[in-house]
């Protein structure tokens, strides 16, 4: 299982077209497994980054309204929540997207195409500033995917994972707002 994700990580990040080739034939189960791999991975590393940046702000080891601990739990199952969420939400605006642009694969398909394709954010999404490059990088994975695996052409591909990238980009950033504004009241 380690082997198969560092393999497929690497492939995603690397060779993403060369990749999705290989599995396009694959079960969503394996898809599925990937994705929560290096969701877990991300959670952990949000987790850990969350808790120096807290305790980093911390005075005498509380935040205001309570210990640097109370909200370790919080940043965990909220990056779990919320990538499952964005697997759901997102995996569905993208084969609405990629169905009216002419492609004609069931639902599974695209769905493995969003769970691999989501790697290079997975891995540098946890990073300040770096989570940007991750999201862009993302977004050109999972055109690379639509493209290799509903069979479509490139400007076909290219427009269906603009439009749900922009769309996804407007949901984070919405998210991120009522975060922020949430932890003023």
């Amino acid at each position: 299982m380690q082997c198969m994700v560092l393999r497929r990580a690497a492939g995603m990040l690397f060779r993403p077209a060369e990749t999705f080739r290989d599995i396009n034939n694959g079960s969503l189960k394996d898809a599925f497994l990937f994705y929560a791999a290096l969701l877990l991975l991300n959670a952990v590393l949000s987790t850990l980054l969350a808790f120096v940046i807290m305790r980093g702000v911390s005075i005498g080891g509380s935040v205001i309204g309570g210990s640097v601990w109370m909200g370790l739990p919080g940043a965990f199952f909220g990056t779990l929540v919320s990538g499952f969420i964005f697997l759901c939400a997102g995996g569905l605006l993208l084969h609405l997207l990629v169905g009216i642009v002419g492609g004609g694969r069931p639902i599974n398909p695209t769905f493995g195409v969003l769970m691999y394709g989501a790697t290079p954010y997975l891995l540098l999404g946890w990073i300040p500033i770096a989570d940007l490059i991750g999201g862009v990088w993302m977004i050109g994975t999972v055109i690379i995917g639509i493209r290799e695996v509903h069979g479509m052409p490139a400007r076909r591909a290219m427009c269906a994972g603009v439009i749900w990238g922009i769309c996804a980009g407007i949901a984070y950033m919405a998210l991120q707002y009522g975060f922020v504004s949430f932890g003023r009241i």
